[in-house]
């Protein structure tokens, strides 16, 4: 990238994950409660990317495991998902979702999978909930932006070597398409 150096050096601060178990078991029911509908991360890819600790070095990737945790959490009667202090549901995931800047991105590099994949994600967290409940559209609109910006409602955008990371650009193509049709808006892709 040849303006790559006018950009400085993201500084992110450190994520704070739930303890293993719990991790596991909101990662179980994301895919079990969640991803039925959503369809997006691939879960083989996204397992196999967590057992490796890809959340640990990368944050864009922890990004995307604590939205599934935050989403997640909406459907866990474990009390460790509410906030410290509470006691009510509606706190469940807060946690974690405040921890994630879906908006922050340098203005020189692309959009990455992973905060598409994030973004999809969070854009079902505050549906449904009294306390933030119009959040997703500010989301939504970022997404839509930013999957725009690297080509994803371009057709063959991606070459034939990344035929996982195509695939999952198509999910969030799929996923930009059902998402406009729940909230009674315009599709943004073709």
């Amino acid at each position: 990238m040849p303006l790559a150096h006018l950009s400085p050096p993201e500084a992110f601060p450190p994520l704070i994950y739930p303890e293993p178990d719990l991790l596991h078991g909101l990662v179980s029911l994301f895919f079990a409660r969640v991803n039925i509908v959503l369809c997006l991360p691939h879960r083989p890819t996204f397992e196999k990317a967590l057992a490796s600790g890809l959340h640990l070095v990368d944050h864009q990737f922890g990004s995307t495991v604590l939205g599934v945790c935050a989403v997640a959490s909406k459907y866990s009667d474990d009390p460790r998902v509410l906030l410290e202090g509470t006691n009510t549901r509606l706190s469940s995931g807060w946690k974690y979702f405040c921890q994630l800047e879906p908006f922050k991105k340098a203005l020189m590099r692309s959009f990455t999978l992973y905060e598409a994949q994030t973004l999809c994600i969070l854009t079902s967290f505050p549906t449904g909930r009294s306390s933030a409940p119009d959040g997703c559209w500010s989301l939504d609109g970022a997404g839509v932006r930013y999957a725009q910006e690297v080509g994803v409602d371009r057709r063959n955008r991606y070459d034939d070597k990344l035929v996982d990371k195509r695939s999952e650009a198509k999910m969030a193509k799929y996923f930009g398409r059902r998402s406009s049709g729940v909230r009674g808006v315009q599709s943004w892709m073709v």
